[in-house]
């Protein structure tokens, strides 16, 4: 799933198959490992940001939201991707916003798609 070049994403559907390969795991502030799939890479104030949906919530069919964790994104020039907390809880929040209202036109456009 590729970003438009104004950061917003073309589709987030959380249905569409993924590779087990292609997986990131972090560990979070309990201790607790998670392994997730990329749902979406976008861009908000020239910074890119992941989003990260639980890989077992991906494969589940009981129609269940999936929970999205936020994280800053990098790529080396090695092309290394680099996943790292966002610390600035402002920030934070407003990246938080950003995603909600792609996610939420995401949901829009589905719906009347469907109509």
């Amino acid at each position: 799933m590729n970003p438009r070049e104004d950061g917003t994403v073309e589709t987030l559907d959380e249905t569409e198959g993924y590779d087990p390969e292609e997986t990131v795991t972090f560990t979070d502030d309990d201790g607790k490992e998670h392994t997730c799939v990329v749902l979406a890479i976008v861009e908000y104030e020239g910074q890119d940001y992941a989003m990260l949906g639980e890989a077992d919530q991906m494969d589940s069919e009981d129609g269940d939201a999936v929970e999205v964790y936020l994280f800053e994104y990098k790529v080396d020039d090695d092309g290394t991707e680099h996943f790292g907390y966002i610390e600035d809880e402002v920030r934070y929040q407003a990246v938080q916003e950003f995603c909600a209202t792609i996610m939420d036109q995401d949901e829009e456009d589905e719906e009347e798609a469907k109509a």
